[in-house]
């Protein structure tokens, strides 16, 4: 029988937004990267994906995840430049319910301190339904600063 936590596993989905990636031209190390940060013992990720920057692609993959696999998180990487392409955070809003862009400047700005440059990208932190209750969205809220500290 298998032990029980005493804390909730959030059901975790992983995209990857590359033209090169997806062609098969470059290798995708920030999706698996996202994965080995994700304490495995609260976050099952349940899905990983590599897609183009295709906004409609992307619109139905996050709808899958959310609908379809109940992600409690989605987390997309690439797609954020300032190239015609790059379309993720308009695919995201979208199809998304709430923006908190205090969460997305934050970790933008904990990204500065890491790279030790101006980072300037035109990503997001969005909600889709209420699959989370109270307690369980500031739980996750938590690894988001977690992670900021990370950065500093």
């Amino acid at each position: 029988m298998a032990e029980k936590k005493d804390f909730p596993v959030f059901r975790v989905g992983i995209v990857t937004l590359s033209d090169k990636g997806y062609q098969g031209e470059r290798e995708d190390k920030s999706g698996p990267k996202i994965k080995e940060l994700l304490p495995a013992e609260q976050y099952e990720v349940v899905s990983m994906r590599l897609l183009p920057d295709e906004r409609a692609m992307i619109e139905e993959e996050l709808i899958r995840l959310a609908d379809l696999e109940q992600c409690d998180l989605v987390l997309t990487t690439g797609g954020t430049g300032f190239s015609m392409r790059d379309v993720t955070p308009e695919a995201t809003l979208a199809v998304c319910d709430r923006n908190a862009p205090g969460i997305a400047e934050a970790i933008r700005a904990a990204g500065t301190n890491l790279v030790g440059v101006k980072v300037i990208t035109l990503g997001g932190f969005l909600f889709i339904g209420g699959t989370l209750d109270d307690s369980r969205k500031a739980e996750l809220l938590g690894w988001v600063d977690e992670m900021v500290a990370a950065c500093k």
